[in-house]
C-alpha cells in the first residue's frame, strides 16, 4: 500500500495536518522558541527551538534529571547512569563506552543479531499472521540481555516480565486507587525481575566475571539493589525504545514502496542515514526533562535567557526535531535527501545531546538495520496497522497489535 503525501500549509508555530509523522499530536508546536507553561501546580519552561533545546542539554553542570521517575532513586548510594552528574557521571560514561563502540558492535553483536533476525523471520514465514511488535521485542531483548549480562534465565520468560514492567500504567493525576494498584504491581514486577533474572546473574558473575555490564558494576562495588536499578535503566533504553523504533520504521517502509526499495538498495551508512531521518521524525522518547539546580544562562538569537534555580525545563523532542529553522519547511515530511546544517545530526535530538546523550545510539541503529533488512527482503503484507499508545513514565509512544504476514 503506497502513501501519497500532499503539500500542506503551516499555521505559524503549529504542526500541519497531512504530513508523514505518525506519532505526533495536534498540540505539538515548535513556536515560540520557549515559553512558560503550567504542568499541574508548577510553572515549567518549555524549549521548542532545536538550537535552544540543544544549548540547554549541552550545559555541562548545574542540572539534574527530572524525568524517568527520578524521585525514586535518591536513596541509592550510586545512582544509575541516567541520574548521575559531574565527575561520577563522566567516569562511568567513559568506562561503559567500550560496550557500544562501532568495533564492539561489529565484532560482538552483529552475528548474533543477524542469526536472531534470520531465525525470527524464517519462523514468521511459517505462521498465518505475526505481531511485529513481539518480533521486535525479542530482538531488542536478546541484544540488551547480552550487553547487561542477563544470561542466567530463559529469555522468553524475562521478556514477558520486563514487558509487563514497562507497560503503560495509570498516571498519578488519575484515580488514586488505580494509581495505588499500579504502583503495587510495579513493585511486585520489580521484585520478580530481580529474583528470576538479576540475582542468578549476580551469583554467577561474582564467581566468574564476564565482559558485560553486571561484571563491570560488581567490580566497582555496586550493591545488588544498585545493579538492579542500573539493569532496569539499560533494559528500558535498549529494549523499549529500540523495539518501538523498529516497528515505527517498518510501518513507514511498508506504506512507502519507494522508501523500502531505497533502504534495501543502500549500503550500511546510507541505511543508517535513512533510519536517522525516520527517528528524527518519529522520536520514541518524546520529552527530556531536567531541573536547573542553579541559575543557568543560555543564548538564543542574540538573547540571553536566564533560567532560575529550581526550574523544571522540558525539551519536547517532536517540536525540536520539527523546527523549520533547522530542518526546513518540510520538516514533518520523511525525505531521503534532507540536508541538515553543519553540526546538526540527521536524527535531531532523538538520541538526546550533551553529556546525557544516548551511548547506545550506534547499536540501536545497527540492530534496527539488520532486522529490517531481513524482514523487508521478504514478501511482507501489512494486515493491521498498530495501535498507538503513550507511556507516561517513559514519555514514549508504544505501538501494539502490529500484524503482518511474511512469506
Amino acid at each position: 500500500m503506497s502513501r501519497v503525501t500532499t503539500a500542506t500549509t503551516r499555521e505559524p508555530g503549529v504542526c500541519p495536518v497531512g504530513h508523514d509523522q505518525k506519532s505526533g499530536e495536534p498540540t505539538d508546536r515548535y513556536d515560540p522558541a520557549y515559553e512558560w507553561v503550567e504542568r499541574g501546580d508548577k510553572q515549567v519552561l518549555a524549549l521548542h527551538s532545536f538550537a535552544l533545546g540543544r544549548a540547554f542539554l549541552r550545559v555541562g553542570s548545574g542540572t539534574s534529571q527530572a524525568g524517568f521517575s527520578a524521585e525514586y532513586v535518591g536513596g541509592l548510594v550510586r545512582k544509575p547512569l541516567l541520574y548521575q552528574e559531574g565527575a561520577d557521571h563522566r567516569a562511568q560514561r567513559k568506562a561503559i563506552a567500550r560496550f557500544f563502540t562501532p568495533r564492539t558492535v561489529s565484532e560482538r553483536y552483529r552475528d548474533m543479531i543477524t542469526r536472531m533476525s534470520t531465525q525470527l523471520i524464517t519462523w514468521s514465514a511459517t505462521q498465518p499472521v505475526v505481531a511485529l511488535d513481539r518480533l521486535s521485542l525479542r530482538v531488542a531483548m536478546r541484544v540488551v540481555a547480552d550487553v547487561i549480562g542477563l544470561t542466567e534465565s530463559k529469555i522468553d520468560e524475562m521478556e514477558l516480565r520486563l514487558d509487563r514492567f514497562f507497560e503503560a500504567k495509570p498516571s498519578a493525576e488519575g484515580p488514586k486507587i488505580a494509581y495505588a494498584v499500579a504502583q503495587a504491581q510495579t513493585l511486585v514486577q520489580f521484585g520478580s525481575f530481580f529474583l528470576h533474572d538479576v540475582r542468578p546473574v549476580l551469583r554467577a558473575r561474582r564467581r566468574e566475571p564476564q565482559d558485560d555490564l553486571v561484571s563491570h558494576l560488581l567490580a566497582q562495588g555496586y550493591s545488588s539493589t544498585e545493579v538492579l536499578s542500573e539493569a532496569v535503566m539499560y533494559a528500558a533504553a535498549g529494549m523499549v525504545t529500540t523495539r518501538q523504533f523498529i516497528c515505527m520504521a517498518a510501518w513507514h517502509f511498508l506504506e512507502r514502496p519507494d522508501l523500502r526499495a531505497a533502504f534495501l538498495a543502500a549500503d550500511s551508512p546510507e541505511r543508517h542515514r535513512i533510519l536517522a531521518e525516520i527517528i528524527r521524525l518519529e522520536p520514541v522518547g518524546t520529552m527530556l526533562l531536567r531541573t536547573a539546580e542553579e541559575e543557568i544562562v543560555v543564548e538564543h538569537d542574540g538573547e540571553r535567557i536566564a533560567i532560575p534555580a529550581g526550574t523544571v525545563v522540558e525539551v519536547p523532542i517532536r517540536a525540536t526535531n520539527a523546527d523549520p529553522r533547522v530542518f526546513g519547511e518540510d520538516s514533518l515530511d520523511l525525505r531521503l535527501d534532507r540536508s541538515c546544517p553543519a553540526g546538526v545530526p540527521r536524527s535531531g535530538l532523538a538520541f538526546g545531546d550533551g553529556h546525557h546523550s544516548c551511548p547506545g545510539e550506534y547499536l540501536a541503529l545497527h540492530e534496527s538495520e539488520i532486522f529490517l533488512v531481513e524482514l523487508l527482503s521478504r514478501d511482507v503484507t501489512l494486515v493491521q496497522e498498530p495501535r498507538i499508545e503513550f507511556n507516561e513514565v517513559a514519555r514514549a509512544y508504544h505501538l501494539a497489535d502490529f500484524l503482518i504476514t511474511v512469506r
